[in-house]
């Protein structure tokens, strides 16, 4: 039988080590503007693998291991009744013309989704008492409520 004092005094040193970890894998994580969070599964070829955002599993792209600085796998997460691995990826930095504009685009895209996502959190959930005819919907000053 284990001794429970010994055992109590263990747990904190380890739970110390523990946090120490986590802030030292902060210190670690990459930084930068090509820093992707996402889902990962092998390609068909060995010179890359395939992305998608979580949660999105029907819409995956290429991307090839060239264009792969680090990666870190960050967990699971299920879609459509599957696990799949996830990752941070932090892309190298673009070199070419062509690389420039879809990274350029990439970002408008994600600044876009985030203003998107500010807008729909400060909007109230849905009144189901809006009278007929009417709709909950957001009017040309940012005020929600039940419009025509």
């Amino acid at each position: 039988m284990a001794d429970k004092s010994k055992r109590g005094l263990s747990e904190p040193a380890e739970q110390d080590d523990a946090v120490q970890s986590f802030i030292d894998e902060l210190s670690e994580e990459p930084s930068g503007n090509h820093v992707i969070h996402g889902m990962v599964k092998p390609s068909d070829g060995n010179d890359g693998l395939m992305y998608a955002l979580p949660g999105q599993c029907d819409h995956w792209i290429f991307l090839p291991r060239s264009a792969i600085q680090t990666i870190r796998r960050s967990g699971r997460v299920n879609c459509n009744g599957r696990l799949h691995t996830t990752a941070t990826i932090q892309l190298k930095e673009p070199q070419s013309d062509g690389e420039k504009t879809f990274a350029g685009l990439a970002s408008l895209h994600q600044a876009s989704l985030l203003q998107l996502q500010r807008k729909l959190s400060l909007a109230n959930a849905l009144d189901p008492s809006c009278p007929t005819g009417t709709s909950w919907k957001q009017d040309q000053w940012g005020n929600w409520g039940c419009w025509p």
